[in-house]
Order: structure tokens, then sequence, then C-alpha cells
């Protein structure tokens, strides 16, 4: 290849690549989502698990369904079963909105989440009782227990 064609290649990649960078092609490589790690796609896979048997149990109570609710009472306890070996190890890596302090503090996180565990096995008992008031009450329970680990372990939600 003659110095004219390469110094002509050069000057087009060169032009190739400022016209990139110039329109936005450098910024948009810099906001690139973060990959999660395998450990932080579980944990969300895990609490979104939890959230959706969550509602799914405030409906069932809602509605009088008390062997759906101890079905989702029972989900609930299988996923606070999950919790202390999903944040076992402090991994970050990736869009979290766990907060450091989870590990910092693993004995108090461990405790809330054999509470929650516990909790939904009063939701269990009272739904066999087939008792609404007892059931209402044990749920509230389950949510309190939630909401106290997001305020300690999770990042806020942005307010609009």
């Amino acid at each position: 290849m003659s110095g004219r064609m390469r110094a002509a290649l050069l000057g087009a990649a060169l032009a190739v690549v400022a016209g990139w960078v110039l329109m936005g092609g450098w910024s948009a490589l810099e906001a690139a989502p973060e990959k999660d790690s395998k450990a932080v796609a579980a944990r969300k896979k895990l609490m979104q698990g939890n959230a959706k048997s969550m509602k799914a149990l405030n409906a069932a109570v809602k509605a009088g369904e008390f062997p759906k609710a101890a079905l989702f009472a029972s989900e609930v306890g299988e996923f606070a079963l999950g919790i202390a070996e999903a944040f076992e190890k402090k991994d970050m890596a990736g869009k979290t909105t766990a907060l450091a302090n989870i590990w910092d503090e693993k004995a108090k996180f461990g405790q809330i989440a054999s509470k929650l565990l516990n909790d939904s096995r009063a939701v269990i008992e009272a739904a066999r009782e087939k008792d609404k008031a007892k059931v209402e009450a044990a749920v509230k329970v389950v949510g309190a227990n939630c909401a106290a680990c997001h305020k300690a372990y999770r990042v806020p939600p942005k307010k609009s």
C-alpha cells in the first residue's frame, strides 16, 4: 500500500472517530449500564419474587381466601429462608439497591430475615384458623418487617 493510500485511510478513520465522538458516541459508551453480577441478579430475583408473593398475599387476605393466603405466606417464608444465603458474600457489582451496611450488620440483618420467616408462619396458622382479623394482623406484621428491612438496608426510592 502506498504512503498516500495509507494516509487517506488513516484520515478517513480519524474523521469517522471524530464524528462518532462529536455525535455523543463517547458519552453513550460511558453511560452503558453496568451488568449485574450473578449474586446481584439472584438477589433481585429473590426479592422480586418475595414482593410478588406479598402482593398476592395481600390480595388473598382482602378477598378472604384463606387457603391462598396460607400458600402465599408459605412462599414469603421460602424467600425468607433464601435471604441469608443470597447476601452471604458482599457483592455490589451492577445495579443494586442493597446498602453496604448489610454486611457490616450481618447479625441484625439475619435476625430480620429470621423474623420474616416466623412472621410468615404466623400468617399460615391464622389462615388455617380462618380468622380474618387475625390473618390481617399477622400480614401487617410481615409487611412491617419488610418495611423495617428496606428502611435500614435498601437505597430509598427516588421521590418524584
